[in-house]
């Protein structure tokens, strides 16, 4: 390989390095919004039992003070509603992150094969 040439895959291999970490993140932000999201979704809807769909009436709301009529303090922390992601917050954070995931796979392709050897497949990050 020509030096030239080893220098542009030299370049594209720092490239694909920096943006698959910047993939990892991506994909650690968004999956914090998705986690939360799921958390309170959960203390709305889950008794503990199938017996009932109301848990939204006795989920322990840090911002509200308790219901005198409320069952005992479960073991289930307080969830915070003012932190509920916005849709535009998780839209943002996935468009993000299939961008990022976009543009890593086109620098992997860009690669010579004795190159993709020794990093890691886009597809793990998936």
């Amino acid at each position: 390989m020509k030096p030239l040439a080893q220098e542009r895959v030299a370049s594209v291999a720092a490239a694909y390095l920096e943006a698959y970490d910047a993939l990892e993140r991506a994909a650690e932000r968004t999956q914090g919004l998705v986690d939360r999201l799921i958390a309170i979704a959960l203390a709305l809807t889950d008794t503990g039992t199938r017996l009932r769909d109301d848990a939204w009436k006795h989920a322990v709301i840090g911002e509200l003070p308790a219901i005198s009529a409320a069952p005992a303090a479960t073991s289930r922390p307080a969830i915070r509603l003012g932190k509920t992601p916005t849709s535009k917050q998780l839209l943002e954070a996935v468009a993000d992150w299939r961008k990022k995931r976009s543009y890593l796979q086109q620098l992997w392709e860009s690669l010579p094969p004795e190159m993709r050897a020794n990093l890691k497949v886009p597809a793990t990050l998936d």
